[in-house]
């Protein structure tokens, strides 16, 4: 009796948790080794990385984000400033949101600090993917998806490229698990945070929110209280947790954005990507706006999207590609359901969200610079493991629970 209750009561945490516990190690050791040992190492400070780290050295020791005086002289082509509100100021053109976190460990531990924090991203990012799954499908079939996906795509090569694109990703799949997890609050800040980030991922915000409040007003509609009008339903719904949950968490952060941005560029709505400047031969400046880049045709950008050498997904992340089969599927099951299959419901939602985002870069003329896999969608590529997690659960079926003793 003595051993038994031991048993329950002192082993259980590390019990319970032993599959959280056993893929965070696996994910830090083959992250960790292949960042020491890969001969792709030094493209972390290739790219953006010195625009980056100036403007993590503006927020550090200046507390601004005027780089007039730590940017380097322009030179014909120069896209890396935007310019203020006054016409005079420069700010960068790249995100700030991410320097924002850097800055302290910049100050406090230096450059070398930054591709440490980089790759803690990454593995975090893969990681937290594991509790969108879990919750629906099993912590078996959770942990043998994640592993899957993440160490065999183009998740391992963009571990060490410091970016915004790598910085968000865990913001994406941890504002997903927080939202499965009923945390609508930290859900709202986590996601409007990546949105910052990369814009078309706010997209995920109004698909969350028209789920939860359809699930709510299910619940309203299936309550007791059979009086309830369309009117009050509505009401009830809306004053749920879960959905002003999202509200509150979205408004705090994109206040804040929204007050930056004014300070900045004179609107809450304009930001460096409606500003930048494009400097001549002669130093003059043109300004440009991102959405003129959005140029390709669908059929081409898709092209480009999966067949490209360089970074299509049928070479650097096929895992990708079962989005669209899953969607498919969630779709169907919740149409079959009558719309009372609400996890089909959560799984359809952030296939949608991948797919969106999917295609808005394919029509984006630039998505071509990268390599080693499309770093625009490296957050879809890591949200590959609920496809795979999906379609195993969907596969195995009945069976899921014999095979895989589904939940432990």
């Amino acid at each position: 009796m003595i051993k038994k209750h031991f048993d329950s009561s002192k082993t259980s945490i590390l019990y319970k948790i032993r599959w959280e516990i056993t893929l965070l190690i696996i994910l830090i050791l083959i992250y960790s080794i292949f960042y020491l040992f890969s001969e792709k190492t030094h493209i972390i400070f290739g790219g953006d990385y010195e625009l980056y780290r100036l403007i993590t050295h503006s927020i550090a020791y200046d507390f601004d984000l005027k780089i007039d005086n730590n940017f380097p002289p322009t030179h014909p082509g120069d896209t890396g400033r935007s310019l203020g509100k006054d016409n005079v100021t420069q700010y960068p053109r790249l995100p700030w949101i991410m320097s924002l976190f850097d800055a302290p460990i910049y100050r406090f531990f230096g450059e070398k600090s930054l591709p440490i924090r980089n790759l803690i991203s990454m593995i975090l990012g893969v990681y937290f993917a594991y509790f969108i799954i879990f919750p629906l499908v099993g912590k078996k079939i959770a942990f043998i998806s994640v592993l899957i996906n993440g160490l065999s795509s183009a998740l391992l090569e963009w571990g060490y490229h410091y970016a915004t694109d790598v910085f968000i990703i865990p913001f994406i799949t941890g504002g997903l698990a927080l939202w499965i997890g009923g945390y609508s609050i930290l859900a709202g800040i986590a996601l409007s945070i990546a949105g910052i980030g990369k814009h078309y991922y706010w997209i995920l915000l109004p698909l969350i929110l028209l789920v939860n409040f359809y699930i709510e007003y299910r619940k309203s509609k299936n309550s007791e209280n059979k009086n309830f009008g369309i009117l009050k339903r509505i009401n009830f719904s809306i004053k749920s947790r879960n959905v002003w949950g999202i509200l509150v968490g979205s408004f705090i952060i994109l206040t804040i954005y929204g007050y930056v941005n004014y300070s900045m560029f004179g609107s809450p709505f304009l930001d460096s990507y409606r500003r930048i400047m494009t400097f001549r031969d002669d130093g003059s400046y043109l300004i440009s706006d991102t959405s003129e880049f959005f140029q390709n045709s669908l059929s081409y950008g898709l092209q480009v999207m999966f067949f490209r050498r360089s970074l299509g997904v049928f070479y650097f992340s096929p895992f990708i590609l079962l989005l669209f089969p899953s969607f498919i599927i969630s779709l169907f099951l919740l149409i079959k359901s009558k719309g009372s299959d609400t996890d089909s419901l959560k799984f359809s939602i952030i296939f949608l969200g991948s797919i969106i985002s999917f295609i808005v870069i394919a029509l984006y003329s630039m998505n071509v610079n990268t390599e080693w896999g499309n770093r625009f969608i490296i957050s879809d590529i890591a949200l590959s493991s609920v496809s795979i997690a999906y379609l195993i659960e969907k596969i195995i079926g009945k069976n899921s629970e014999r095979l895989l003793n589904k939940g432990n």
